[in-house]
C-alpha cells in the first residue's frame, strides 16, 4: 500500500493537491493507495494563524465515505485513541509513504510511524524549498528552516527525494550533497492542448493572473502593473485569497481589469485560449500546474526568476528583479510583437514545446517507475 499525505484536505485542490490526487489515481491501479489528509477544521486553524487564509472545498464530492480518503481530526492526534491507533497502523503498514515535503507533513510521518518510517518515505518537493524575497516572518522562518542542517539530515534518511526541476535538484546536490534525488516533472494530460489556442484581438494585450491573491505570489505587484498599464492591456485575475478584498475593490475603478475568483477547469480554460500572457510575479514559486497550462494554451510566460523551470526564450521572460517598471517594459515589448504575424505562429510553437516535453504521455511512465518503482 502507497500512502499519500498532505497536509491540506485534497478537496482545497491547489496544485499539489491536485497532483497528490492524480498520482494516486495513477497508481491505484497497480497497487492500493491512501490519501490521507488533515481535517479542514484543522487545516483552517493552521490556516489563519499562518497563511492567513482558509481552506475551502472546491470540489462537490466528498471524500470522506470513500476508505480511501482519510481524515485526520484532533482525535487521531491523542495517544491511545482508538483513531490514533488506526492512523499508526496505516502508517506503520504503508510500503511507501509520498509527501509534499513540508514541515506538517514531516512531523506528521515521524508522530505516527517513528523516525525509521523516513526510510520509506519519498519527499515529494512541490513547492519551493527557499524563498528569495520573503515577505514577513513565516517567509523568513521557512527559508531559514529549510536552509538548516535538519532539513539536510531528515531527506538524507528519506527513500527518495522526487523533484520537478533541474534548479531543485542542482540545490539539493550543491548544497544538501544528496545522492537520493529523482526528477520528473509535472505533466498534464495528452487531450488538454486540443484545439486550445485561438489569435486574440490584435489590438489588445490579454493578460491573465492565476493563483493564491497574496504577497507570496506577487498579487501586490500585479496591482501596481496594473495601475500602470495603458487600456489595451487587458487583465484576467482567478484565484482568491488574503488580498482578494483589497483587489476586488482597486478592480472596480478599472474597466480593463475582470476578477473571476475561484473558478473551474473549463471555466479557466475558456479564459487561457483568449489570453496571450500568464503572468506569474511570485516571490516562491516551483513548477507549477498553471506554468504547463498556459503553455498548453500558447501564452508566453513573463514572471520573476523565481519560476525555475528553464524554457525557451520565446516562452518565458523573466524580471531579475521583480519589480513593475520591468514587467510593463515586457509587456510592451511582447505587445509590439503582437503586432506581425510571428506572434502567433510562435502560440503553436509554444504547444509543440509543451506537447514534446510536458504530456502525460511522456512522464506518467517514468514516474511509475523511478518514482514509486512500479512497472
Amino acid at each position: 500500500m502507497i500512502l499519500f499525505l498532505n497536509f491540506a484536505p485534497i478537496e482545497f485542490m491547489g496544485g499539489a493537491e491536485k497532483m497528490m490526487l492524480k498520482m494516486s489515481n495513477i497508481i491505484k491501479d497497480r497497487e492500493r493507495t491512501v490519501l490521507v489528509s488533515v481535517s479542514k477544521k484543522i487545516a483552517d486553524f493552521y490556516g489563519k494563524l499562518v497563511l492567513h487564509r482558509k481552506f475551502d472545498n472546491r470540489i462537490k464530492s466528498t471524500t470522506s465515505q470513500n476508505e480511501s480518503f482519510i481524515k485526520l481530526t484532533f482525535k487521531s492526534f491523542i495517544p491511545l485513541h482508538k483513531e490514533w491507533k488506526k492512523t499508526r497502523e496505516l502508517f506503520q503498514n504503508a510500503r511507501i509513504i509520498y509527501i509534499k515535503f513540508e514541515l506538517l507533513e514531516t512531523l506528521i510521518v515521524i508522530y505516527f510511524g517513528g523516525f525509521k518510517a523516513l526510510r520509506k518515505t519519498i519527499a515529494g518537493i512541490h513547492t519551493p524549498l527557499i524563498y528569495m524575497y520573503p515577505k514577513g516572518f513565516f517567509d523568513n522562518l521557512h527559508t531559514w528552516l529549510y536552509e538548516s542542517f535538519l532539513s539536510k539530515f531528515i531527506l538524507s534518511r528519506m527513500k527518495k527525494v522526487h523533484v520537478l526541476t533541474a534548479r531543485e535538484q542542482f540545490f539539493l546536490q550543491k548544497n544538501f550533497h544528496l545522492k537520493n534525488i529523482v526528477l520528473i516533472p509535472n505533466s498534464l494530460p495528452d487531450s488538454y492542448v486540443k484545439n486550445n489556442t485561438v489569435e486574440t484581438i490584435k489590438n489588445n494585450l490579454i493578460i491573465i493572473f492565476i493563483g493564491e491573491l497574496s504577497r507570496r505570489k506577487g498579487a501586490d505587484i500585479l496591482l501596481d502593473v496594473i495601475k500602470n498599464s495603458p487600456k489595451e492591456y487587458i487583465f484576467h485575475i482567478v484565484g482568491d485569497g488574503p488580498m482578494k478584498n483589497e483587489i476586488t475593490d482597486f478592480v472596480k475603478t478599472k474597466s480593463n481589469c475582470k476578477i473571476h475568483g475561484y473558478i473551474n477547469e473549463d471555466e479557466v480554460k475558456k479564459i487561457y485560449k483568449q489570453s496571450d500572457i500568464i503572468f506569474i510575479p511570485s516571490r516562491a514559486e516551483s513548477m507549477s500546474l498553471v506554468t504547463l497550462e498556459a503553455m498548453a494554451s500558447g501564452l508566453k510566460i513573463v514572471g520573476s526568476t523565481e519560476i525555475p523551470i528553464d524554457l525557451p526564450l520565446f516562452i518565458k521572460h523573466s524580471n531579475i528583479y521583480n519589480k513593475y517598471e520591468k514587467y510593463l517594459e515586457l509587456f510592451r515589448q511582447i505587445y509590439l510583437q503582437k503586432q506581425n504575424g510571428k506572434f502567433f505562429e510562435e502560440k503553436e510553437k509554444i504547444v509543440d514545446y509543451f506537447r514534446e516535453n510536458f504530456t502525460d504521455k511522456k512522464i506518467i511512465p517514468a514516474l511509475v517507475k523511478e518514482v514509486f518503482g512500479l512497472s
